[in-house]
């Protein structure tokens, strides 16, 4: 069953742009399609050659979307039976379903819960000497799909250590059962409450008719800002958002659900971060990991934020749970960093996620971009004449294509055709990207993390309390001697 894992999953399951081909043979998968290897060798610091793995997406259509190619099982992992909750999880996070590191971690320890429960001892061996081997080809697998965030592969290796832990002297089902529940304890102290906590004592950082400025859709971010509304705080909202994630756009909605008026919420891209940034009071960022030398790992664009702020003298504020703390030291984000599909960056045609989208009746996605014409200086809503009146014909042509109904007959169809032709041809004319695979010279890079340096960030908001970034180490040893 392991050499077709993307039966089941449907369109709409993919983020916007071009579908993740992926499976656990991908990069066999890629050098098969390409004819290349799928490792890049680039020289690294000090003459030192560091190998990038290129997880280059192939696009997987054959004649047209919801036909997808599927990688084979490689030789190194044939035969190994890979849980289901594990399959599940692992292909919601190829396909960007859920992305956040909270959000991922604790898919994974749910599955793996499961995993535990369904889980048998062989004879002649005991669970807490056979069951980390038994996952090892479950991580592998998870690993395959999408490489894991700091948040997860220390989720993990406490997961390993309990297991060694478990006393040789108890049952199977109750071994299991005392996992289970020490997983369950671990989300909710570290990952959930973790949470709360640090939305309620961010609330406290927020003032009344405070300018807040964040960066992307942190859900850490997300909790504190709605905390702090709940309280009765009036205060504006600025979201800072880029390509080709776009993820600002979630957090728009779900602060204009919340009760957030018009006036109260800003949408700008990160070309006008430098003009929003004067506006600013506070700069709220979220956190995928903090090293020990203070420096923290964060979606892309996150460090210039950070520099925009310490610029203009307005304090950063970052949110983060302790267990994404890593004893690691990274000084740049090119030695280690994940890479994004190449094909996000550019617009296809056929695809209808990655194409550009006229104004509709309700507020969409695409319309919530930055307008030099909008109601304000930089709403989140701006004017539907106003989207009308900045969308050129060359757009139009590409985005007519495809709304004919059904029951039309023939001959539009053959105009229909001959209109997406026309597209294709407009489409290679707005973005030369379209064919870049034709060119074997040129390769699209689409890093998804970058580095902040700790001088940029003020305090770090976490459940122990707020501390700067030199305290770091010391909440790394403490943790590290509850163990």
């Amino acid at each position: 069953d392991s050499s077709v894992l993307l039966a089941g999953v449907k369109n709409a399951a993919f983020p916007p742009g071009p579908q993740v081909v992926v499976g656990m043979a991908r990069d066999d998968y890629i050098a098969a399609e390409t004819n290349k290897p799928a490792a890049l060798k680039i020289s690294g610091v000090a003459g030192k050659p560091t190998t990038a793995v290129l997880r280059d997406a192939v696009p997987p259509f054959v004649s047209g979307p919801g036909q997808r190619r599927f990688a084979k099982t490689s030789g190194g992992t044939a035969g190994v039976v890979v849980h289901p909750q594990i399959k599940e999880a692992g292909l919601r996070m190829a396909t960007m379903e859920i992305s956040g590191s909270n959000t991922r971690t604790i898919a994974v320890m749910l599955a793996f819960m499961d995993v535990i429960a369904d889980y048998t001892t062989p004879p002649h061996t005991t669970l807490s000497y056979h069951l980390n081997s038994y996952l090892s080809p479950q991580i592998n697998f998870l690993v395959y799909q999408r490489p894991m965030c700091i948040g997860m592969a220390n989720a993990i290796r406490w997961l390993k250590t309990e297991i060694l832990h478990t006393s040789h002297d108890l049952k199977d089902d109750e071994a299991k059962s005392q996992l289970i529940n020490k997983i369950d304890g671990y989300i909710k102290e570290r990952i959930t409450a973790a949470g709360d906590i640090i939305a309620v004592s961010g609330a406290q950082k927020i003032q009344e008719d405070d300018v807040i400025l964040t960066y992307g859709a942190s859900s850490a971010v997300q909790n504190l800002l709605l905390t702090a509304r709940n309280k009765g705080r009036r205060f504006r909202v600025i979201v800072v958002d880029s390509r080709p994630a776009n993820e600002g756009t979630r957090l728009i909605r779900k602060l204009i659900e919340a009760g957030f008026s018009d006036s109260e919420v800003s949408y700008a891209p990160i070309t006008a971060l430098s003009f929003v940034m004067r506006d600013a009071s506070k700069v709220f960022l979220g956190a995928e990991a903090f090293f020990a030398n203070g420096t923290m790992l964060s979606r892309a664009g996150t460090a210039m934020v950070a520099l925009s702020a310490h610029t203009c003298h307005v304090p950063v504020i970052v949110t983060c749970e302790t267990y994404k703390f890593n004893e690691r030291i990274q000084l740049d984000a090119v030695v280690s960093n994940e890479l994004g599909v190449p094909d996000a960056l550019m617009y296809k045609t056929g695809v209808p996620d990655a194409e550009p989208v006229g104004p509709q009746s309700d507020l969409s996605l695409s319309e919530m971009e930055y307008s030099a014409y909008a109601r304000d200086k930089y709403s989140a809503r701006p004017r539907w004449n106003n989207r009308n009146a900045l969308q050129s014909e060359a757009v139009a042509d590409v985005i007519a294509p495809g709304k004919k109904s059904k029951s039309a007959s023939m001959s539009a169809q053959s105009q229909s055709q001959s209109q997406e032709a026309m597209a294709a041809a407009n489409l290679s004319r707005l973005c030369p990207l379209s064919d870049w695979r034709s060119n074997p010279r040129l390769r699209l890079l689409n890093l998804t993390q970058d580095i902040t340096p700790p001088e940029f960030v003020s305090v770090i908001i976490t459940e122990v309390g707020m501390i700067p970034t030199t305290s770091i180490p010391v909440v790394l040893r403490e943790y590290k001697n509850q163990i």
